[in-house]
């Protein structure tokens, strides 16, 4: 019985042996596994890496050529004129609120919206309602998106309204609320 006892203790300490062998062989092998999936995430990334690799070189001499035209004095047609941003709101709104005239519509409401940073600009929104017939509407679309200074609409929404004049329906003026913004240079913020 005691031969029998050793026995199965030797047995038992073999067995734990290799449990313990196993685990530590796990342990050994896991780094190496979790490291040939970091390799395969860097080889999938390494073209993003080289192209803002490129962007990072390019911007000093952005820099350089931005702090040119600047101290160049010529006009930014570019950006909303205007010295400060509450200057350059109101420009904004001017500028749309012709427009949407020029085109047969009419503003109903506007409001010029709080300043926001925007890397060395400032962008200047502006919401606003107006009426307008299909033709009208496009054609305020392409003079704000496509003009001078660059001015983008941020969000748009379209209400058609329907009427009938001896029984024949018509579309009335469509309901347009409209959110569009421009910018001007950091340094002109005030």
């Amino acid at each position: 019985m005691a031969a029998q006892s050793n026995m199965v203790l030797r047995l038992a300490a073999v067995g734990l042996l290799l449990a313990s062998l196993a685990v530590m062989a796990g342990l050994a092998v896991a780094p190496q596994i979790y490291l040939s999936s970091i390799d395969e995430q860097i080889t999938a990334s390494r073209p993003l890496l080289v192209a803002l690799r490129e962007q990072v070189a390019a911007g000093p001499k952005l820099r350089r050529e931005n702090k040119l035209l600047i101290s160049s004095g010529k006009k930014n047609t570019l950006l909303l004129p205007g010295t400060a941003t509450g200057v350059a709101g109101a420009n904004l709104q001017r500028l749309v609120v012709d427009l949407v005239k020029k085109h047969g519509g009419q503003a109903t409401s506007f409001q010029v919206l709080p300043p926001k940073q925007d890397g060395n600009l400032v962008q200047i929104s502006m919401s606003l309602r107006i009426q307008a017939d299909i033709q009208g509407l496009r054609d305020i679309l392409f003079t704000l998106e496509t003009g001078a200074p660059l001015i983008f609409v941020d969000d748009l929404r379209i209400r058609a309204r329907r009427f009938s004049i001896n029984q024949r329906k018509r579309l009335a003026p469509l309901n347009v609320t409209l959110q569009v913004s421009g910018f001007i240079a950091q340094k002109e913020a005030s």
